[in-house]
Parts: structure tokens; C-alpha cells; sequence
């Protein structure tokens, strides 16, 4: 990249604080946008769980380097091909990150089906005490269904997998896997949802069907999609 370079970082989570950074480092005139009213993307999910404060460290570096350099973050920001262009910066970066997916079948549950990300921030969104069902057993739903237990709900895990958590580093998924034992969470692990019959969700777990009930609420941890909007709009 030649020297004094205007950029715009579009995302003002960990990776656009981090390209902001490595910008202004090097001469170049930075700003970053978000569309959010606050910074830190999906910070608040990664410090949501138990245990997880030595995380934190990840996003005060990085805010700590951007103030140091100067950069400005502008929030709250309607990102348009209008605004950008009337900015006129050499380089657009886009940063911005991932949303939640949602299941390829119909899941008609009769309750409430809320996506982990709204469950690990939102305290009020499931009430203490629910009998609950996640589905998807890897990190984020296992650190959603530790949340609900400390709260009092009574979890179960679905996973296609053999294992659930795979993704965690080998000590902290073994300190997990005791806690949840100790809230009372069940893993059903190799287990698959071939359809809903009557509000009950139909598993298959090696060849055997069985009917359960998915409780008070759904809570889907299938894993993230590319968040490409602003993508979009810069094509303008």
C-alpha cells in the first residue's frame, strides 16, 4: 500500500480495530465506521460465558493502540454508497464480520427459537428455571448451554458430532464438560433432527428414532455465516 493512504475500515469489532492498527501504523489517514451505536462486535459474546475474562485482553490492546494512534471511530454511522463516496477514501476495508445462522428446515416448535448470540446477552431473554434445547454443540453452544445452567435452566444439548466443544483448547473443554455435568446438562451427541412432528422435534441417534420436547424455548448454535451487506454497498 503506498504511504498516506485514506482509508475507511467499515466494522469496529476485534479484526477492524486490528486493520486500523496495522494502517495507521504505517502513515496511513484511518477512520473506522460502524453502523453499531457501540464498538467491540462480538466481544460481549466471547466474554459472556464463565471463566472467560483473560479474553478481554484481545480488545483493550487494540483499543488502547487505536487512541494512541489517533484513529477515529465514528458510530452509529448509515454506511451508503453516498457516504462513501463522498468521503472519497483511496481503500475501503471491510470488516465486519459474521451473524448467526439459522437452520435449512423449518422448525415449527411452538416456542420461542432465539439464536445464542441474543441468549448469551440478553439475561432477560429466557427465564431462569426454562427447560431449554440447543442445538448445535459446538463452542459457542456449549458456552450457551454453561450460561443457562448457571441460571437455573435445564439444558439439553443436540450435536451431529461425536463430540461437543471440539473447537476449545483440550484444558478449558474438560473444565467445561465438568461444569455442565454438575448443572445437569445433557449432550446428545451423534444425534441428528430429521423433522417436527406436533411441536416435538423427531432425533435420530444411530438409526434409532426417538421424539423430544424441546422445552420452553430453542436455542440455535449452528455457527456463524459471513455478514457481507457492506460488501454490497461499495460495489454501489
Amino acid at each position: 500500500m503506498p504511504a498516506d493512504v485514506d482509508v475507511v475500515v467499515i466494522g469496529a469489532g476485534v479484526a477492524g480495530l486490528e486493520a486500523a492498527r496495522m494502517a495507521a501504523a504505517l502513515g496511513h489517514e484511518v477512520e473506522i465506521w460502524d453502523i453499531a451505536k457501540s464498538a467491540g462486535g462480538q466481544v460481549p459474546l466471547a466474554l459472556a460465558a464463565p471463566d472467560k475474562e483473560d479474553v478481554a485482553g484481545v480488545w483493550t490492546y487494540r483499543v488502547d493502540e487505536i487512541k494512541r494512534l489517533g484513529v477515529a471511530i465514528q458510530l452509529g454511522v448509515k454506511i451508503t454508497a453516498d457516504a462513501l463516496r463522498l468521503y472519497a477514501p483511496d481503500l475501503v476495508v471491510v470488516a465486519t464480520g459474521s451473524r448467526p445462522r439459522n437452520l435449512p428446515m423449518p422448525l415449527d416448535v411452538r416456542v420461542p427459537v432465539l439464536q445464542s448470540w441474543e441468549a448469551l446477552l440478553n439475561a432477560s431473554a429466557i427465564k431462569p428455571g426454562s427447560k431449554v434445547t440447543i442445538i448445535g454443540g459446538g463452542m459457542v453452544g456449549i458456552e450457551t448451554a454453561e450460561v443457562l445452567g448457571v441460571r437455573g435452566c435445564a439444558v439439553t444439548v443436540i450435536e451431529m458430532l461425536p463430540v461437543v466443544a471440539r473447537e476449545m483448547a483440550r484444558n478449558n473443554r474438560y473444565d467445561v464438560l465438568a461444569r455442565l455435568e454438575q448443572y445437569g446438562i445433557r449432550l446428545l451427541t451423534e444425534t441428528t433432527i430429521e423433522k417436527v412432528v406436533d411441536g416435538k422435534l423427531v432425533l435420530i441417534h444411530k438409526a434409532e428414532r426417538s421424539f423430544h420436547d424441546p422445552g420452553d424455548a430453542v436455542v440455535l448454535a449452528v455457527g456463524p455465516e459471513p455478514n457481507r451487506d457492506a460488501t454490497a454497498i461499495i460495489e454501489e
